[in-house]
């Protein structure tokens, strides 16, 4: 079995040959190969290849690497559609985390391969699930988990946050260290003047705190790893009635109010949070 190593570097040629692969069919420019029992993905970090976290990555197709038939087809495949498969195209065992037809056997592995700057060598951040793959005619972008978290020391090289990232509104707004509280709360503050607001806080560690803000009122839930059930404030004394927020995509999320508080509260315990790093022990927290 093929093992790469994460305390080396590699060109493509030397991942290449250290599967023992001599006749690889290549696409998208050399950013993936294809070979009997992997697929092997060159990715450069930057505008069309984003670091969600230390466990996910997204790739988007450019102009120059999906040429608007190439996009087209795969687009169609994805939809169930039929598609001719021309040279260059992406092909179905391309795309899938490929299994056999009766899904009890994967044919294939993804394996990633990711480099800093254009020009420099790869690290190998290890095995990899194709969980999503979409797209119209613009573009098309893939969505991979690692089969283990990055270690910090290559996630930091590869330009990963060292303590914060602040999404607001299922967008990366900035990163941030715990001493530019000013910043963060300038932040919140721009995106709470609107009615609703989703503001999320994330780290290397894994862990991330969800602030929903309506006009008055302010949720909050903390996850203390990606597939947590979650944290949730607890209050008595409320009445089981529930408050309505509303996610930027439309979506109507209600929940309980005895789980909500007032919205300038709920501020000053996500400050907390970004302050020190964990949530504040005077209040009431529970997992229902």
């Amino acid at each position: 079995m093929v093992k790469w190593k994460m305390d080396r570097t590699y060109s493509t040629e030397e991942a290449l040959a250290e599967a023992g692969a001599t006749n690889p069919e290549f696409q998208c420019n050399g950013q993936f190969a294809v070979i009997r029992e992997h697929v092997l993905c060159f990715f450069t970090v930057g505008p069309h290849l984003e670091l969600r976290s230390p466990e996910r990555i997204e790739w988007t197709s450019t102009d120059k690497d999906s040429p608007s038939d190439l996009v087209c087809n795969v687009y169609q495949w994805s939809q169930g559609l039929p598609v001719n498969f021309g040279p260059g195209a992406f092909s179905p065992e391309f795309l899938e985390n490929t299994r056999s037809a009766d899904h009890k056997r994967k044919l294939r592995q993804h394996e990633i391969f990711l480099r800093s700057l254009p020009t420099g060598r790869f690290i190998y951040a290890g095995d990899a699930h194709l969980g999503s793959y979409g797209g119209g005619k613009g573009a098309f972008s893939m969505g991979f988990t690692l089969g283990q978290k990055l270690p910090r020391e290559i996630w930091l090289e590869l330009g990963g946050y060292s303590e914060w990232s602040v999404e607001i509104n299922h967008k990366e707004e900035c990163r941030l260290s715990r001493r530019e509280l000013e910043r963060f709360i300038q932040l919140c503050g721009k995106a709470m003047k609107n009615k609703f607001a989703h503001i999320v806080l994330n780290r290397y560690e894994g862990d991330a705190l969800h602030l929903y803000t309506n006009d008055v009122r302010g949720w909050l839930m903390y996850l203390r790893q990606p597939d947590d059930s979650g944290i949730y404030l607890h209050a008595d004394g409320i009445p089981e009635q529930t408050e309505e927020f509303r996610c930027t995509c439309g979506i109507s999320l209600n929940f309980p109010q005895h789980q909500t508080v007032d919205k300038a509260e709920a501020m000053r315990i996500a400050e907390h949070f970004f302050s020190h790093g964990s949530l504040p022990t005077t209040y009431i927290w529970s997992e229902i």
